[in-house]
């Protein structure tokens, strides 16, 4: 009895760690220990890790002399989530005692620029102006680990899906985010659920090429996928993993979505609600 709960909770453990996506990008060039850019670099990410969760939008953007923070979390986390998510990033941008020879594999040390990518947050600095021109950096790709029974009419369902919906974020100005479903057209009567995420930063425009050129290279020949571009976020599973109460609240207007060359069955999509996460 106590091995099999022993078993039981190290699957459990496992999945949850599966489940949590995390990046980091780290400059290869350091700055100096005590230096007046490491003062700098640990004023901001305190202040935007204080001020961001305290945000209607869910973001901050702060600069010194020369250095600048840059902080947002995913509008349907609470403000206690968005707040531990930025708290464990921080973490990955600093390792105490030196540069990157006494950081773990995955934290940034005394990095001149950082950055951390979650499913829910992201935390930067640099020591120069974000610019959106790095859309195209790529930061990490999880696919889901099951294949696609049908996978020529998966793929279609899933990139009109994601096509609507990266669409409809880039309207959405004060968020720069979307979700929706659409019917897999199995038996089972099973969805397909979609996340788009632009950075606040990224203009109307910028936000849709970003999610538009990313969407080709999406997993499709997996049940569902999570794509962390520079400046874009995009994610799918046959499993709703957000806030059901997104669905049903839509505040864009209808939107006429460009043509993939593909016929979609019931989709439907929303945007920001006032919700808590699932995850």
């Amino acid at each position: 009895m106590h091995l099999l709960f022993f078993f039981l909770l190290l699957f459990t453990a496992k999945t949850a760690s599966q489940r949590e996506a995390i990046f980091t990008k780290c400059s290869s060039d350091l700055y100096t220990s005590s230096s007046s850019y490491e003062f700098e670099v640990r004023q901001i990410l305190a202040k935007t890790i204080a001020s961001t969760p305290q945000s209607p939008l869910y973001y901050s953007y702060l600069s010194m002399i020369g250095a600048f923070g840059f902080a947002q979390c995913r509008p349907d986390a609470d403000r206690t989530t968005c707040e531990t998510c930025l708290l464990y990033s921080s973490s990955k941008l600093a390792a105490p005692g030196g540069g990157r020879s006494n950081a773990s594999s995955d934290d940034c040390g005394q990095s001149m620029s950082a950055a951390v990518y979650q499913d829910l947050c992201i935390l930067r600095y640099s020591n120069r102006k974000f610019s959106f021109q790095e859309f195209e950096i790529l930061v990490g790709i999880i696919p889901n680990e099951i294949q696609s029974a049908n996978p020529v009419d998966f793929i279609r369902r899933v990139v009109e899906l994601m096509v609507h919906i990266a669409w409809e974020a880039s309207m959405t100005t004060s968020t720069k985010f979307a979700v929706g479903e659409v019917d897999v057209g199995d038996a089972q009567n099973q969805k397909i659920y979609g996340m788009v995420w632009c950075a606040w930063y990224a203009s109307s425009q910028d936000c849709f090429q970003c999610l538009l050129s990313t969407v080709p290279r999406l997993p499709y020949t997996r049940r569902g996928g999570r794509f962390f571009q520079s400046s874009c976020f995009l994610r799918f599973e046959v499993y709703i993993f957000f806030d059901q109460n997104l669905l049903e609240k839509n505040d864009s207007p209808e939107l006429s979505v460009p043509d993939v060359g593909t016929k979609n069955d019931s989709v439907s999509a929303g945007g920001k609600g006032d919700s808590s996460l699932k995850s």
